[in-house]
């Protein structure tokens, strides 16, 4: 629409197809604004936050979460980040000269009174109580494919990012084989798949997953290979080819930010260049019909 255009609506005022907003600020209400609005077109507000998201207009890990409150907060697990990420606000914070809700509010963990999506995700007490689609799915399938009749192992990692990351380490740890490095009765023994490797792409995935779609992060372990797959595809003008050579787009800003204290993870977008360098045969697929993007690790064949 050019500016004579939207000039002479302005000028025709309110009718059946426009409507005039003062405030665009709280992206929940305008995104029920527009779903009211389109009759023609029905879409929900998840659908529309999404579409924001994706031209840098909003993101999912700062919205509040309705019902929470400061107190849903682990208090314990802020203060031990605090003191380590920034010890003159945590002795600011103990003597009384700043506010705890000031400090949350300024690194994006609380807005008004409510627990943001990633306050709740870092240092909820209970994350599952406000966000009760985010957790990671480990299973081990027993054959290659989903559709195997049987599994050996699964589990279902609830809590914070870190709890998630933590479960999920010692999943794999706990389903994939050990090879030895070394010969003889006492050799000491590796996982098969490098321990960095999992780290890093875990890590990737729970701080770059789309948290707009309501689904798991899903860990399979196959006879032949690893899966971790993360809801949503790449953001924006990303592509595989890109992020290979280093490139990121943050799509949780303020998970990206504070997990640096508290995942082993760098935010530099360093992380799938150096999987890369350790494991050339991992491939990554960003599937665009399923919104899903797919890491994929090739376990060592058994040898007898």
């Amino acid at each position: 629409m050019q500016a004579p255009e939207i000039l002479e609506r302005i000028q025709r005022g309110e009718n059946s197809t426009t409507q005039f907003k003062q405030d665009m600020t709280d992206a929940n209400r305008l995104a029920d604004e527009f779903v009211a609005f389109c009759d023609k077109r029905r879409m929900s507000p998840e659908e529309l936050r999404r579409l924001f998201a994706e031209s840098h207009r909003l993101f999912a890990d700062e919205e509040a979460l309705d019902n929470s409150d400061i107190t849903d907060l682990n208090a314990e697990a802020f203060y031990t980040f605090l003191d380590r990420d920034n010890h003159d606000v945590y002795e600011d914070l103990k003597l009384g000269k700043l506010e705890l809700a000031t400090v949350l509010q300024n690194l994006g963990l609380l807005r008004d009174t409510h627990l943001t999506l990633a306050g709740n995700l870092i240092f909820g007490k209970i994350p599952s109580r406000f966000s009760p689609s985010f957790y990671v799915d480990c299973v081990n399938f027993d054959g290659d494919d989903v559709d195997v009749d049987g599994f050996i192992a699964k589990s279902t990692v609830k809590g914070s990012v870190r709890q998630q990351y933590e479960g999920g380490m010692q999943f794999l740890q706990n389903n994939l084989r050990r090879v030895p490095l070394t010969t003889g009765f006492n050799a000491q023994m590796r996982l098969e798949i490098d321990e960095s490797v999992l780290g890093e792409l875990l890590v990737n995935a729970l701080v770059h997953r789309d948290y707009y779609i309501q689904s798991s992060v899903k860990v399979f372990v196959f006879k032949t290979r690893l899966e971790i797959i993360s809801p949503g595809k790449l953001p924006n003008s990303l592509t595989v080819e890109k992020i290979k050579s280093g490139l990121s787009v943050h799509r949780n800003p303020i998970l990206n930010s504070v997990c640096k204290s508290v995942l082993p993870y760098s935010g530099y977008g360093s992380g799938i260049k150096r999987v890369l360098r350790l494991n050339p045969a991992v491939t990554f697929f960003n599937d665009l019909d399923k919104e899903e993007f797919r890491c994929v690790i090739p376990r060592e064949a058994v040898t007898h």
